[in-house]
């Protein structure tokens, strides 16, 4: 695994994607209302998807500041 898609996974999958997602499941519950997409696991992938897109965002900003100190 490359460390680009390794920083990208960990960071915005896991790091950001898992903990909204658990969030989001525990406000849905107080509300009372269906889980987004219908089911957890579905919602889950969704959510680790959309962080690895903002990690990548992420990876790409943190980079380029790197490389320009």
């Amino acid at each position: 695994m490359s460390n680009k898609f390794k920083w990208i996974f960990l960071y915005g999958g896991l790091g950001w994607g898992v903990p909204f997602a658990c969030i989001m499941y525990v406000i849905r519950e107080i509300q009372d209302k269906p889980m987004a997409f219908g089911s957890l696991p579905a919602f889950l992938i969704t959510c680790i998807l959309g962080g690895m897109f903002f990690g990548a965002i992420i990876f790409k900003y943190v980079l380029k500041n790197k490389t320009s100190d």
